[in-house]
């Protein structure tokens, strides 16, 4: 087509367009008198387009057109259902054949019948509910009765589900007449599944309209309507799961599960449960499960509907495990089993060890759900079922297999082809299998009084005489499973004391010779690994203690070996992880071996790097919590301390200004280019030395407890600690950063991961992302050395940049828990009000990212810890964050109002959208900590739940008597972060909100009063329309009108300027506030957001899809009689006297 013809074309459509909207916004009998013309047409695209001209009539219009055309159009509608569509034109288009077919004629139809009943149903057209049922079976033609069933189907989803009435009397009046219609309308899809020709498309077609209108009508239908007919609904619905036309077996598995989900009470449950259970629904269930269970390698279909098969038997599990442990809960013993059981658990099984990880997984939280019920873990067929055929197959069932990204030939039946149909990414499948493998440690814990045999032999035989014989025949992915296995297994074990003697020789047999092979036979990879085995089998060591000796002869053999680097570095950590388990978790047997204990962790300080080291400080600090003598301990503590100090007094120069700190960490330089240059590097050891030390110290801080008497001695560094605070900050000076070199420039942006972590998603690993996998070998091509130097440059920026968020973030935490855990000490310090000064110098210039960690990690601690003599020098810092915070916000925010969203934002403006959100909630959590208490009570109207009443905090009430900018700043941000455009900051926001209008209440405040009615107002505009926010939202709202309104009638004129509000509604509204708030009149919750919710009606936010969107107005109808109730009888005690002998 040329451009010439193109244009004309569009601009034909242009014209055409815009003459049925015309014609559309015409008179309605005009309209419908041309579109009625037009829709008997021979063309399916002209009769398709009149139908839709019709229902816009019908649904705009209605209200305008005289009783005579309501009456002809209702009728002529109708009996276009009756008699089918017209015969399909021969047209070469296939589209057009297409919109003559059964479902394209009947949806347009369908959309007209709803539309007129909106209007006229029930009231003027009662007999439309039994007119359809009537219509659909005696219709000899599938097509009415596909119509028919659209109709309904449009319905239920209109009225019911979607609710698209928006007029809500009208919406409760067509309920009634759905309610009254629903068990001649499930009696109705019986009979047509009884009709059905399974050898004829159009009869399978119908078949599967009224399954679709069933997967609907169950869930709404009540047990009155339901219960009667559920057997043979089920087995209709059991007679078309070997059907695969028109995908027929998938509508009727889900069909199904929608029937087994139906939520009621009582009676109702159980009948549900047992209708699944009868032997030919459970039999052919189990049948088809294992038909499509040998094809669904084969065809994705097949596999969506084993998917739909095992929705719907994992669903009747959980039902019957919630039904099953009601009725135990309610009679005090244990119900008989359903008929079948073994049925189901022999086809639960096999969805269990399925090789598709999702089936797996769902099958999998029924044995959870059941074993996890004191009373059903008991039934003998779920005991067989665990015992010989789940539980002794889980070391295979743990394992980390099946990727997306796995290879494997197409079609082939793993579990690398069913997660390529299951997931778009590797990310995606190993949270699912996180999952997966939680609820497996679940039922390892749930079945190990019944099963700890089993259980203890599988890990006995499958893991640990594996390991002992040769951990080198272990392949990299078994490794995993195999740890965290064996570690829930025992764990749980020998937490309940469920280790015989037999068993437990045998577990120290294996345990000897797990240590015999690791120092033999093993490589380092496979030592490292195995180490992690065996620490499953420490708990020994507390029942004989001697056993920790080889132990500790292993580990000391460990740290004099000679592995590759990257092996070194994993088995040194290992190591040093092993002895602080030893000394915390096995702490009464440490103590005995503390001396030998000691001795391997300086055999392993002999050849450690600096953050070895510095765990290895971390080690030594935990075994002085273990040693009785205070000698000892100090003695200890000091051998742990004095290297840190040491290093810390070395390094003075870093702390002085940020000069020298740039200086002496080589930021002032060209990076290193080679890995021995970096070695060689004096900034890179420098780097190296600050970052050690303060891990050490941090570890130390962590192990030791606040008797320690490391605190006098740590906590006086804080001074230098803030010091160093100050310099990481003043780098993001202008000035400062001209000093560093060019190559450095980007080192104070935000990590890789922190990024990642704001966009709330998975980050990888941040060497992989910095290219730092090779140094540049001596040869190859001088291009090859040049790029591999270019990669190591890049590296040695991304380290950088690393670095200084590390220190940043020890630094946080060293000051955090010395503020916490030594609080006596640090608030004492004579230096306290310049080190509070020095945490929070440079706040105007820092990163937004910055600041949220110091909010979240750092600020709130040192001013929550704070005691109540030293609160007076904390309000300098409170109040250079808080009023800090507040001009931040205001000016990101008013950033991110900026934003474009009509066109593509750019990365940096989703970035900055993402990180205002993280921040706004991060300042808000630091408000609640700081300003606001919470309490839980438990009230009268309360049974378990116990209800919160939050209110200010100590400091949150000093603040009030003092006032000031740090007061307004306070209130400005709590009522600032309601309106933001951020959900979750809005909802948090909230809490403090109502603990500050109830202290206003008290100490009233006329302009703050204003300012907090102002902004729960204007946040009813921002978030109204979503779900979470709106009812929080309602009930500050009232709360805040309520608590302030007696104190100022200014508060009344506000909501005056309400737009199209009725004066009568807000006078209405505000006394019922006032004599609420003054106990002259009870209201619950509901009502009262209900009455918020009416006054506020024409300012509340509307969704995304109601915007737009043409209200429909609707005469009013009478009103529905109420049926009466039925008369009761008179009661006979006649047979009384009889009973009594009279």
């Amino acid at each position: 087509m040329n451009s010439a013809s193109a244009s004309a074309r569009r601009v034909s459509l242009e014209q055409t367009t815009l003459a049925i909207e015309e014609l559309k916004e015409g008179p309605g009998e005009a309209l419908l008198a041309l579109a009625l013309q037009l829709s008997s047409s021979q063309n399916p695209y002209v009769a398709h387009m009149a139908l839709i001209l019709i229902q816009h009539a019908i649904k705009f219009k209605w209200n305008a057109l005289d009783f005579n055309t309501k009456v002809n159009l209702k009728e002529e509608i109708m009996r276009r259902m009756q008699i089918g569509p017209p015969p399909t034109p021969r047209i070469g288009d296939m589209s057009a054949a297409s919109l003559s077919s059964p479902i394209h004629w009947a949806e347009p139809l369908a959309r007209c019948v709803t539309a007129m009943a909106e209007h006229e149903w029930p009231q003027h057209w009662s007999e439309l509910g039994e007119k359809l049922r009537v219509m659909a079976i005696q219709s000899m033609n599938a097509p009415t009765s596909i119509a028919v069933l659209c109709v309904i189907r449009r319905l239920l989803e209109d009225v019911v589900v979607f609710a698209n009435v928006t007029n809500v009397k009208r919406r409760r009046e067509m309920q009634q007449a759905i309610h009254d219609s629903m068990k001649g309308w499930l009696g109705m899809c019986i009979q047509l599944f009884a009709d059905a020709k399974l050898t004829e498309d159009e009869s399978l077609l119908v078949v599967k309209h009224v399954i679709g209108l069933l997967s609907i009508m169950v869930e709404l239908a009540s047990t009155p309507d339901m219960e009667p007919l559920i057997d043979e609904i089920v087995n209709q619905l059991v007679r078309f799961l070997t059907i695969a036309s028109h995908s027929i077996y998938e509508e009727a598995a889900v069909c199904l599960t929608q029937i087994a989900s139906r939520k009621r009470s009582g009676h109702a449950e159980k009948i549900v449960v047992d209708t699944f259970f009868r032997d030919n629904v459970i039999k052919a269930l189990l049948e088809t499960a294992s038909m499509a269970s040998h094809v669904a390698h084969s065809n994705e279909e097949h596999y969506k509907y084993l998917k739909a098969l095992c929705d719907t038997l994992t669903t009747v599990g959980m039902h019957l495990a919630t039904v099953w442990q009601a009725t135990a809960d309610r009679t005090n013993k244990s119900p008989p089993p359903p008929a079948n059981l073994h049925l189901y658990m022999l086809a639960l099984s096999e969805f269990a060890l399925h090789p598709s990880l999702w089936l797996r997984s769902e099958a999998t939280a029924v044995f959870v759900r059941l074993a996890s019920s004191s009373h059903i873990r008991k039934w003998k067929e779920l005991k067989t079922t665990l015992g010989t055929k789940i539980l002794p197959r889980l070391v295979e069932l743990v394992e980390k297999t099946g990727q997306p990204s796995s290879s494997s030939a197409p079609g082939t039946p793993d579990s690398a082809h069913y997660a390529r149909m299951d997931y778009d990414d590797d990310v995606e499948w190993v949270h699912d299998f996180t999952q997966y493998r939680a609820r497996i440690f679940v039922l390892v814990r749930e079945t190990m009084e019944d099963h700890h045999g089993v259980l203890l032999a599988t890990v006995e035989q499958s893991v640990l005489q594996r390991v002992a014989l040769d951990p080198n025949s272990i392949l990299p992915h078994e490794w995993d499973g195999l740890h965290k296995l064996s570690k829930s297994i025992l764990t749980i074990a020998f937490e309940k004391e469920l280790i015989e003697k037999k068993v437990e020789v045998t577990m120290t047999n294996a345990y000897m010779m797990i240590i015999q092979t690791i120092g033999t036979k093993a490589s380092f990879a496979s030592a490292n690994e195995a180490l992690s085995v065996l620490s499953a089998l420490y708990p020994l060591i507390d029942k004989n203690p001697p056993l920790i000796e080889p132990l500790l002869n292993l580990l000391e053999a460990l740290a004099g070996a000679a592995p590759s680097p990257d092996e070194e570095k994993e088995l040194k950590r290992h190591l040093t992880s092993t002895i602080i388990a030893l000394v915390t978790k096995h702490d009464k047997v440490a103590k005995d071996y503390w001396k030998r204990i000691f001795e391997v962790t300086q055999r392993m300080s002999t050849s450690a790097t600096q953050m070895q080291l510095s765990q290895i400080a971390n080690a030594i600090a935990a075994l002085s919590n273990v040693v009785d003598s205070e000698d000892d301990k100090k003695q200890l503590l000091e051998i742990a301390l004095a290297p840190q100090l040491e290093k810390l007094q070395h390094m003075q120069g870093l702390f002085e200004n940020p000069h020298t700190f740039l200086q002496h960490t080589g930021y002032l330089h060209a990076p290193p280019t080679t890995t021995a240059e970096s070695d060689a590097h004096n900034g890179v050891k420098t780097r190296k030395m600050l970052r050690s030390t303060l891990c050490a110290i941090e570890g130390i801080l962590q192990k030791v407890d606040a008797e320690s008497p490391v605190g006098p001695i740590i906590v006086p560094q804080c001074e230098a600690f803030s010091r160093l605070v100050r310099i990481l900050f003043e780098l993001y000076d202008p000035v400062t950063l001209t000093l560093v070199h060019p190559a450095y420039a980007d080192i104070l942006k935000i990590p890789f991961s922190e990024r990642q972590s704001i966009y709330c998603v998975v980050g990888e690993n941040i060497d992989v992302q910095m290219g730092n996998s090779s140094s540049g070998s001596p040869g190859g091509s001088p291009g090859s050395r040049q790029r591999a130097s270019n990669e190591d440059a890049r590296g040695s920026v991304a380290l950088a940049i690393q670095f200084l968020s590390e220190v940043n973030d020890t630094l946080q935490s060293i000051i955090s828990i010395c503020a916490s855990k030594f609080s006596d000490i640090f608030y004492a310090l004579p230096s306290l009000p310049t080190i509070l000064s020095d945490c929070t110098a440079n706040l105007e210039r820092l990163p937004d990212f910055r600041v949220r960690y110091w909010l979240k990690k750092a600020w709130a601690t040192l001013i929550v810890c704070s005691p109540t003599a030293a609160l007076p020098a904390l309000f300098p810092l409170l109040s250079t964050i808080v009023e800090h915070c507040q001009r931040r916000m205001d000016n990101v925010w008013a950033q991110v109002s900026t934003i474009d969203y009509d066109s593509e934002p750019t990365e940096d403006e989703l970035f900055l959208e993402h990180m205002t959100c993280v921040l706004s909630r991060e300042l808000i959590g630091f408000l609640k900590a700081v300003f606001v208490t919470e309490e839980k009570h438990t009230t009268a109207n309360t049974t378990n739940a116990a209800a919160i009443t939050v209110s200010l905090s100590p400091i949150g009430n000093a603040v009030f008597d003092l006032g000031g900018p740090l007061l307004t700043s306070f209130v400005t941000i709590t009522f600032n972060a309601i309106a933001w455009r951020d959900t979750q900051s809005c909802v948090k926001a909230i809490p403090v909100a109502k603990a500050i209008v109830d202290k206003l209440s008290k100490s009233f405040i006329e302009d703050a009063a204003i300012f907090a009615l102002t902004s729960v107002l204007q946040s009813i505009r921002i978030h109204g329309s979503d779900e979470v926010a709106i009812g929080p939202i309602l009930t500050i709202i009232f709360h805040t009108y309520a608590s302030l309104r007696p104190h100022s009638m200014k508060l009344r004129h506000i909501i005056d300027e309400l737009p199209d509000t009725p004066a009568a509604t807000i006078e209405a509204f505000d006394k019922r506030a006032i004599a609420i708030n003054r106990g002259l009149e009870e209201m619950p919750e509901k009502a009262r957001k209900d009455m918020v919710r009416k006054l506020l009606r024409p300012i509340i936010s509307v969704t995304l899809g109601e915007l737009g969107r043409r209200p429909v107005e609707l005469r009013p109808l009478p009103p529905i009689e109420k049926r009466a109730k039925p008369a009761s009888e008179e009661p006979d005690f006649a047979a009384i006297g009889d009973f009594f002998g009279h």
